[in-house]
């Protein structure tokens, strides 16, 4: 559907300007004809600016069009359509002046009266953003965000300006536009996933930068105080019998409280199962298929108690657990942006309370049909060594530029849990009748596992600006500590190679694997097979010692990445393949010497479970422990009249913070660099956001100001400061009108301002 004319209106006002009013609807066809409206002779076009105080953010405003209804509940139907769906636009001497959506909260008309009486059709343009969701992902700028509400409100507009009225820079005196400052998407969902109003983020991303935005003349205007007073004025014109003067009101202080909405946990969102999950009281049998999947079932074990007369029987005893495997294409989950047509998605659906339910990535699943001891048909994929197939890509994730003396302070910590394992069940203990002997084999020759992944930092065009490199600290061996085993940032993208992820156990890394069940990956320390061995000893992979120190195997799980130098997105790309190492100390050596390797044991041909779950993705601070980064809310407050009684208090959902704050989803960055913005410049000032909208405040509420308010001629043009003949070299602003636009004037009320020439003291 798409939108056209139904209705429309042709009138001159009382000093002959013409005025034409169009009503538009969405739908399938046009309509035909296009209906004439008949309007009240009395006001039949109000436009209505409600009187905003100088802190309010959004000046919206609405339009009353008053029609005479030629028939009984003629324009009903307007107000049983989805908000949005019906537009007016306003045309002013053949310009767009104004334009807004019905609003479907207010109708009424007369009962008493079959036809021609007076119904009142009421028209928002931001309105609408109270009932609209943001929905929005990955980085935007301020400018993407503003074009994105004014294009959800559904209103016609000649442009939007965000330039000619904004007079905020960054230090270095370059403007700070819509265009050169961003934020990240995510600051806008809560904990739940739940979005904000866009009302709420369009008021969110501009309060702070003491923006303004309201629709005049047909454009939609975002601009400042301080650069409104430096443009050129206009003149007052009264034109009624009266007008009254008054005063502004005063604030004893501003209250700005900043919640930088820092999340302390990975940056990637959990790979979930997109496919229709069974109930596992609905599956029929073993194995079967739902309408986008295949199942298995696996019983705790293998033994013949689960068969009745040779034959497996589903009813004797519980599943353990049942795997759901997506067979009808792929549907991506929200964490990732590719996954290899030879893997499938998976779930876990637990039967009878020894599972947890977990979801991910199946790249080998052997079946449950199997005579002991030998194995089942392979589902899909023979696990095998890495050739450089690409498994699965993660979707790109915002990492804030920090200043070189900063970005040491903190770490990205890539993880990544997977399930290899040789058990028929994973979650029983091994035994005769569940892959006891293969998991024997496994256990003595493997020691430590790598998965080859890579981690490119892109720009926002896409251009790979580095990738993390561990290739050298994997080809070497093993040093158990983080301090001697660093990789570091190479340019351009990275590749199959260029990085590993390491799977041993910390407490005891040459006699257990780093295998079985659910495990998570290790910071990678080196390799075993390449250890430290006696002078002389011609036997690669013979310890003398493991070399792990006490405070390594206290570290959290995860490759512990260095701070990138430039801000960018983070990609992760994990490869197919498993590399399986032998280790064995020399003290420990029998003769004959009999060097243990994994691979050449076969071990990888007995593995029925190679699972994955999504890669996480977390920045965490370079102290002890490597805790995960946290922040709490920020608050300035700035006195602006010690005898005023009312507080300003303003609650801000983007910012600034004061030092390293990566985390920090409701910061500001520079789009040229990535860098988070910190200080801006306004009125010959240079401050936080926050101090510089204090700032804004104090010069318009630390004293009184004077008002003006009447009748006068309707201005029908951009937003300018405004003279008074009798006020001097005051200047004012438009607080609130209603325009009439048959008559030609409006009912104003005017505000004296003044520009950012004070500072609130802080105590």
């Amino acid at each position: 559907m798409e939108m056209h004319k139904r209705y429309e209106r042709t009138m001159p006002d009382r000093n002959d300007t013409e005025w034409r009013v169009e009503i538009w609807q969405m739908s399938d066809a046009p309509f035909q004809p296009v209906g004439r409206l008949e309007l009240d002779a009395d006001d039949p076009l109000l436009i209505d600016w409600e009187v905003r105080s100088k802190e309010e953010v959004i000046c919206g405003s609405s339009a009353t069009l008053r029609v005479i209804s030629p028939g009984d509940r003629t324009y009903q139907d307007m107000y049983t359509i989805e908000p949005g769906s019906i537009r007016m636009d306003v045309y002013r001497d053949g310009s767009l002046y104004w334009s807004g959506t019905l609003d479907p909260e207010f109708y009424e008309e007369p009962y008493e009266r079959a036809s021609d009486y007076t119904v009142s059709l009421t028209f928002s343009d931001f309105g609408v953003l109270d009932r609209l969701s943001y929905g929005l992902s990955e980085v935007r700028t301020l400018r993407e965000l503003v074009d994105h509400c004014v294009e959800r409100s559904g209103i016609s507009t000649s442009g939007i300006d965000s330039d000619f009225l904004t007079s905020t820079c960054f230090t270095d005196g370059t403007k700070a536009s819509l265009e050169s400052l961003s934020v990240r998407s995510d600051n806008f969902y809560d904990e739940d996933g739940e979005p904000m109003s866009l009302k709420e983020v369009l008021e969110g991303i501009l309060q702070p930068l003491a923006m303004r935005i309201v629709q005049k003349a047909g454009r939609v205007w975002v601009y400042d105080l301080n650069a409104l007073y430096g443009s050129a004025p206009r003149r007052i014109e009264w034109s009624g019998d009266s007008s009254t003067m008054g005063t502004d009101k005063v604030a004893n202080s501003v209250k700005v409280t900043f919640s930088p909405y820092a999340d302390d946990g990975p940056m990637l969102p959990e790979v979930t199962y997109p496919y229709t999950v069974p109930d596992a009281d609905d599956l029929t049998g073993t194995n079967g298929t739902g309408p986008d999947y295949a199942y298995y079932s696996y019983w705790p074990d293998v033994s013949d108690r689960h068969q009745h007369q040779g034959e497996w029987d589903p009813h004797l005893t519980w599943f353990s657990f049942v795997y759901p495997v997506g067979v009808l294409g792929q549907r991506l989950p929200d964490a990732l942006t590719y996954v290899s047509p030879s893997a499938r998605l998976f779930s876990i659906v637990p039967v009878n309370g020894s599972v947890t339910e977990s979801a991910g990535i199946a790249w080998t699943i052997q079946d449950n049909l199997f005579e002991m001891p030998t194995h089942g048909d392979t589902v899909f994929n023979t696990p095998s060594e890495p050739d450089g197939t690409v498994l699965m890509r993660s979707r790109r994730v915002h990492i804030p530029r920090l200043p070189a003396t900063e970005a040491g302070r903190f770490y990205l910590r890539v993880g990544l849990e997977v399930q290899i394992d040789p058990r028929y069940n994973p979650y029983q203990e091994k035994g005769d009748y569940n892959s006891g002997a293969n998991y024997d084999t496994v256990n003595e020759y493997v020691r430590w596992v790598f998965l080859p992944f890579s981690l490119t930092l892109y720009d926002s065009s896409g251009m790979a600006l580095g990738h993390y490199d561990n290739s050298g600290v994997y080809e070497n061996a093993a040093i158990g500590s983080l301090s001697y085993a660093k990789g570091e940032w190479k340019p351009g993208a990275g590749g199959y190679g260029s990085a590993w992820l390491a799977y041993y156990d910390t407490n005891d890394p040459l006699h257990k694997p780093g295998i079985f069940g659910w495990k998570t990956n290790r910071h990678c320390i080196g390799r075993c097979d390449l250890g430290h061995f006696k002078k002389g000893t011609p036997y690669v992979g013979l310890h003398t010692e493991p070399h792990i120190y006490e405070s390594f195997t206290r570290l959290d799980d995860g490759e512990y990445v260095p701070y990138p130098a430039e801000g960018g997105y983070a990609e992760i790309t994990v490869y197919a393949g498993i590399n399986m190492y032998s280790a064995q100390l020399w003290g420990e050596l029998v003769p004959p010497i009999q060097y243990k390797d994994a691979v050449a044991r076969g071990c990888l041909s007995l593995l029925r479970w190679v699972l994955y779950k999504g890669p996480s993705l977390e920045i965490v601070e370079d102290r002890l422990g490597y805790p995960a980064a946290t922040l709490d809310d920020i608050e300035h407050v700035g006195y602006l009249h010690r005898s005023a009684r009312d507080e300003i208090s303003l609650e801000t959902v983007c910012g600034s913070v004061d030092g390293p704050a990566p985390l920090a989803r409701g910061v500001y960055t520079r789009v040229s660099d990535g860098s988070q913005v910190r200080e801006l410049m306004r009125g010959g000032f240079t401050d936080c956001p926050e101090r510089l909208l204090i700032g804004t405040l104090h010069s318009q509420f630390a004293d009184r100001k004077t008002t003006l308010s009447g009748e006068c001629v309707l201005d029908p043009g951009i937003p300018a400061p405004l003279t008074e003949d009798n006020q001097g070299d005051r200047l004012f602003m438009v607080a609130g009108e209603v325009q009439d636009a048959i008559a030609g004037t409006t009912d104003a009320t005017y505000v004296e301002f003044r520009p950012d020439e004070y500072r609130a003291q802080t105590e």
